[in-house]
C-alpha cells in the first residue's frame, strides 16, 4: 500500500456498474479501492474503519433505502477526513444544491467518460470542486435566473421576502424592520406585482428555487 495513493470508496446500488467502475479505478496506479457498497446503510457501518480519501456516492440507492443525499452528513460525521463526490444520473440543479449544501465537494454524471471521472477524483483530492459541464451550465443558468428576478425588487423588498422565506410572519417582519404591518403588506403586494405571482409560496419559489 502506497500512503500517497488516493483511497476511494464507491457507494452505488447498481452492482454491475459499481463493480465495473471499481475495476476501472483500480487500474490507476495512484488509486486504491477501499470498498464497494451497494447501499448507504452498509457503508455507514464500515466507513469509520475505512476512512477513505474520496467517497463516490450515488443519489438513488434503491427503493426503501437511504438516499445518497440523506446519507451525506452522516458519512462526513463518521469519516470527517473523507471528501464526497456525487456520481449520479440526476442533473437537476436542485439536487446539486442540496448535495453541496450538505457537504459534497463535486457533482458529476455517470454519462461522463471514465477519464472524466478519474480526473474528477484527483481534482477533489487536490482541493477542487469538479462538476460535469452540463451541471455547471445549469447551475450558472439558475443563479442568473434568480439574480435577474432579485434585480426587479428594491433593497427593502428583497429584505422582506428573504425574511418571509425564512419562516417569519408579516407581523414578525414588521417588528424586526420597525415598520407597520400595513407597510409590510404594501411591500408584499408590490413584490407580487413585480414577480407576476399571486402567493407567498410562488414568490419564494421564483426567487430562491425552494
Amino acid at each position: 500500500m502506497n500512503n500517497n495513493n488516493i483511497r476511494v470508496c464507491i457507494i452505488e446500488n447498481e452492482k454491475i456498474y459499481a463493480d465495473s467502475l471499481g475495476m476501472v479505478l483500480s487500474k490507476q496506479q495512484d488509486f486504491e479501492i477501499d470498498g464497494i457498497f451497494y447501499d448507504a446503510e452498509t457503508a455507514l457501518i464500515k466507513l469509520p474503519e475505512l476512512c477513505p480519501d474520496i467517497i463516490l456516492l450515488d443519489i438513488d440507492l434503491g427503493a426503501f433505502k437511504k438516499t445518497g443525499l440523506d446519507a451525506i452528513e452522516e458519512m462526513l460525521a463518521l469519516s470527517p477526513q473523507s471528501q464526497i463526490l456525487i456520481l449520479t444520473i440526476f442533473d437537476e440543479y436542485e439536487k446539486v444544491f442540496d448535495a453541496l449544501q450538505k457537504g459534497a465537494l463535486g457533482y458529476i454524471l455517470k454519462s461522463d467518460s471514465g477519464d472524466k471521472i478519474i480526473e474528477a477524483i484527483r481534482d477533489v483530492k487536490n482541493g477542487g470542486s469538479p462538476m460535469s459541464p452540463t451541471i455547471a451550465r445549469k447551475v450558472t443558468q439558475s443563479f442568473y435566473a434568480q439574480n435577474s428576478e432579485l434585480q426587479l425588487l428594491s433593497a427593502r423588498e428583497t429584505e422582506i421576502i428573504t425574511l418571509i422565506s425564512k419562516g417569519f410572519s408579516e407581523k414578525e417582519v414588521a417588528a424586526q424592520l420597525f415598520l407597520s404591518p400595513l407597510t409590510i403588506k404594501k411591500h408584499i403586494s408590490n413584490i407580487y406585482e413585480k414577480l407576476q405571482v399571486k402567493t407567498r409560496t410562488a414568490a419564494i419559489n421564483k426567487l430562491f428555487g425552494i
